[in-house]
């Protein structure tokens, strides 16, 4: 649904809640939950959808593209310093390097918009291939 939007801005989001909301009666895993958390967070604010993450955290200890959302809601929450420990979170459970590097960049950005220190980035992971 949201890549049939033309652009970003002309997504339905309460089309996705809706759909989402029938996938959960059908497969509620705690991926569909988070994917789910970040379509509320586009209808209802960062703040709602990171209320929804944090729940979840527990469930997904290990899970990178979790650690990867909270940082940037975190980043649009304007609170820089949980935002560098989620992205720290997020590199070390990445599956890739060209998602590492994603990271990396992501991290950077938001160190030179000041307020918060760098992270010491953990070692890129060697490319394995997907299960």
């Amino acid at each position: 649904m949201h890549t049939w939007a033309p652009c970003f801005e002309t997504t339905d989001w309460s089309q996705l809640d809706t759909l989402y909301r029938a996938l959960a009666t059908l497969d509620p895993s705690p991926i569909v939950a988070l994917n789910h958390a970040v379509v509320l967070g586009e209808l209802h604010g960062p703040q709602a959808a990171l209320t929804l993450i944090d729940a979840l955290a527990p469930t997904l200890p290990h899970y990178g593209p979790l650690h990867a959302t909270r940082a940037e809601l975190l980043t649009r929450l304007d609170r820089p310093a949980e935002a560098m420990s989620a992205y720290a979170h997020a590199l070390e459970h990445a599956n890739s390097r060209a998602e590492h590097r994603l990271l990396e960049r992501l991290a950077a950005a938001l160190a030179a918009r000041g307020g918060v220190s760098p992270i010491p980035l953990p070692a890129r992971p060697k490319s394995q291939p997907r299960p």
